[in-house]
């Protein structure tokens, strides 16, 4: 009997591209161009080089303070999620039917960004409330890409079994 319905809110319910790109591929540059007085093209062109120093399989890379951190950029990570967080575009039909499921189901979102990179999407969307618990592998698990792992833990951790989640 299913007990849980699990979603990758990063590749199905959200454009992602329209979020996590404008924040690695704009909102970065143009924190590095104001603290470290370059053109944005020559601060888009750092950011992009020093992106490729780290794996899209390492865990590091989608953590945005290790990026803060190798620019040397403030203001808070976080703080800038917040303000972008009219950016996320949501497919329409999600809301209404993530709620309808939550009726009947436990509801987790997975994710491969930080925790707080998700709340604040759910939030923007209006699902803040419509889940029970959200996975990042980042966070969680300490792993950045697809792997058998995660299918193992997340069941664990919830206390069920595998084909309990689909």
């Amino acid at each position: 009997m299913i007990k849980v319905v699990s979603f990758n809110i990063d590749d199905k319910l959200m454009d992602k591209v329209s979020f996590e790109e404008r924040f690695y591929f704009e909102e970065i540059p143009k924190l590095i161009s104001v603290h470290h007085k370059v053109s944005l093209d020559k601060a888009k062109a750092v950011a992009i080089r020093d992106y490729k120093t780290i794996s899209i399989t390492d865990p590091n890379f989608y953590r945005p303070q290790i990026w803060f951190d190798k620019f040397k950029i403030k203001p808070d990570w976080k703080d800038i999620v917040e303000d972008m967080v009219h950016h996320i575009q949501i497919h329409r039909e999600v809301p209404e039917s993530i709620q309808k499921l939550h009726k009947r189901y436990q509801i987790i979102f997975v994710t491969k960004h930080q925790k707080d990179f998700l709340r604040a999407k759910l939030k923007a969307c209006g699902l803040q409330g419509d889940y029970n618990t959200i996975f990042s592998t980042v966070d969680d698990l300490n792993i950045a890409k697809k792997d058998q792992r995660i299918y193992e833990q997340i069941p664990k951790i919830l206390r069920v079994q595998p084909d309990e989640i689909i």
